[in-house]
C-alpha cells in the first residue's frame, strides 16, 4: 500500500506555500484513474490541480484558477473536467501543452459524469442539464426549465437510464428524451442524494440520513451518513457521524456495529480489508474475525483522513491533514 501525506507533498509549488486550510480541502480527483504512477489532486478552496508522480516524487501544477473549484472529473481518455462557477473548463492531459477550452461560460457547473458510451453529462446550478459529444464538443441542452434542481450525483443505470440525484430527497430519470421527477420521501426535506448505485435491478439512493430504493422503500435509516461502500455483493458498509455498521441488503437487516466513533470515509479493498478514516486516525480491519488496528502514517502526529480509494493497480491512497 502506498501512503501519501498531502502536507509533505504540497510543501511548495512555484514558491507558493499551501496553507493549512487548503490542505484540509484537497481531494483526489474522481474517478481515480490517470496513468501508471501518476496521482491527481485538487484543492477546492485554492482552485488548483496537481499531478504527483509516485516513481520520482515530482509534483506538477496542472491548473490554477485562483478561485473555488466545485468538483473535478477525469474521463477515460484523460480529459480533465473542472466544474467552475463560471463555466466548464476542459483540459487535455494527453497533449504536450495540456490545451484547454471553456464551455458553458457564465454557468455554475455542479457535476460531470461520463457514461459507458462516452457521452459527458453536465449539471448546472440554475440552467439545467447538458450533454456534450466529445468528438466536436457539441452541446445539447436536455432540460429547458430554469428551476431544474441542482444535481448532487449522476449515474447511468444498467438499463440505459440517466439517473440524477438532487437536493431535498429528489431524483430524476432521463429516459427517451424526457425527464421524470420523483421524491424519495413523501415530505420534501433537505436530504441530499450523495450517491446512486444498483442492487438486483433496483436503484439505491444514499442520502444524508437514509438509504432507499427507487420504489420508495426505506432500506436503512441512519442519521448523518458520511460514507457507504459495498462489502461483497449483498452487504453495505455504512459509516455515520457516530458508528460504522454492516447492513444486509438481502434481508434488510442491520447485521452488526463494527466501529463506534465518527468516521469520515470508508473503503473496502478487493481482498476484503476494511479501511476507516477519521479526523484523527486511519484504521484497518484485515479479516472478518480480526479487530481494527491503528495505522501510523506520520510518527508522533494525528491525521485527518478525508479520502480513501484505490487506483487501477489497487494501490491504497489517503488524502489527509495533520
Amino acid at each position: 500500500y502506498h501512503f501519501i501525506s498531502v502536507k509533505d507533498i504540497f510543501k511548495d509549488v512555484e514558491n507558493k506555500v499551501i496553507t493549512t486550510k487548503e490542505i484540509g480541502e484537497i481531494r483526489r480527483i474522481f474517478p481515480p484513474r490517470y496513468s501508471d504512477g501518476i496521482v491527481l489532486f485538487y484543492s477546492k478552496t485554492a482552485g488548483r490541480v496537481f499531478t504527483y508522480n509516485k516513481k520520482n516524487s515530482n509534483l506538477t501544477q496542472v491548473y490554477n484558477n485562483n478561485a473555488d473549484l466545485i468538483s473535478c472529473y477525469l474521463s477515460d481518455d484523460s480529459m480533465l473536467y473542472l466544474c467552475l462557477s463560471n463555466g466548464l473548463k476542459i483540459i487535455d492531459l494527453k497533449s504536450a501543452y495540456q490545451t484547454s477550452i471553456l464551455l458553458l461560460a457564465q454557468k455554475a457547473i455542479q457535476s460531470v459524469y461520463e457514461d459507458k458510451e462516452g457521452n459527458v453529462w453536465v449539471s448546472t446550478l440554475n440552467d439545467g442539464l447538458f450533454e456534450i459529444k466529445k468528438q466536436e464538443f457539441i452541446i445539447d441542452k436536455k432540460e429547458v426549465s430554469s428551476n431544474f434542481s441542482a444535481v448532487k450525483s449522476i449515474y447511468k443505470s444498467s438499463s440505459g437510464e440517466l439517473v440524477l440525484g438532487h437536493y431535498k430527497s429528489e431524483f430524476s430519470v432521463l429516459k427517451n428524451g424526457k425527464i421524470l421527477h420523483q421524491y424519495l420521501s413523501t415530505v420534501k426535506n433537505s436530504n441530499r442524494v450523495l450517491s446512486i448505485t444498483e442492487y438486483k435491478g433496483k436503484k439505491l439512493f444514499i442520502t444524508d440520513n437514509f438509504i432507499c430504493d427507487d420504489r420508495g422503500n426505506n432500506l436503512n435509516i441512519s442519521n448523518c451518513n458520511k460514507s457507504v461502500s459495498f462489502i461483497g455483493t449483498d452487504t453495505l458498509l455504512i459509516s455515520t457521524c457516530a458508528v460504522t455498521t454492516r447492513y444486509s441488503l438481502l434481508n434488510h437487516t442491520l447485521l452488526d456495529t463494527i466501529f463506534t466513533s465518527r468516521i469520515i470515509s470508508n473503503h473496502v479493498s478487493t481482498n476484503g480489508t476494511i479501511w476507516l478514516g477519521s479526523s484523527t486516525h486511519l484504521f484497518r480491519k484485515k479479516t472478518a474475525s480480526s479487530v481494527f488496528d491503528t495505522i501510523t502514517l506520520i510518527k508522533g502526529k494525528t491525521v485527518k483522513v478525508t479520502c480513501i480509494n484505490s487506483d487501477k493497480r489497487f494501490e491504497f491512497f489517503t488524502v489527509l491533514k495533520y
